[in-house]
């Protein structure tokens, strides 16, 4: 017999604080960027001024220190997770924006 689901399927079962629910939503529009903008640049078009939010994101999680090789880091991880992203699939995305959220934090506490 198949067991009756006692929530719904998008309910989050982890509620964040507003800072960190706003840092996951920009990192997930930074990937979403990254998505359209690689796409764009493979048809040809110039993506130059395509968004970058890396500034918000780092700011809101309070790393001071933006090196040379942050930026590499961060952009590395927005082109790897692009290049899987299925845009039709919000919750691949928040998934995805989640593990470069817990990555930065631990590039800040590293470093």
């Amino acid at each position: 017999m198949k067991q009756p689901q006692l929530f719904p399927k998008n309910l989050n079962l982890i509620k964040l604080p507003a800072k960190e629910e706003l840092t996951i939503f920009l990192i997930a529009e930074d990937i979403r960027n990254r998505k359209i903008s690689k796409r764009l640049e493979k048809d040809g078009y110039d993506t130059a001024y395509a968004g970058d939010l890396s500034k918000l994101v780092f700011g809101l999680l309070g790393i001071e220190n933006r090196t040379d090789g942050l930026y590499a880091f961060y952009f590395n991880q927005l082109d790897e997770h692009a290049i899987e992203l299925d845009l039709s699939e919000n919750t691949e995305l928040h998934e995805k924006a989640f593990y470069i959220y817990r990555e930065l934090l631990v590039w800040k506490y590293e470093v």
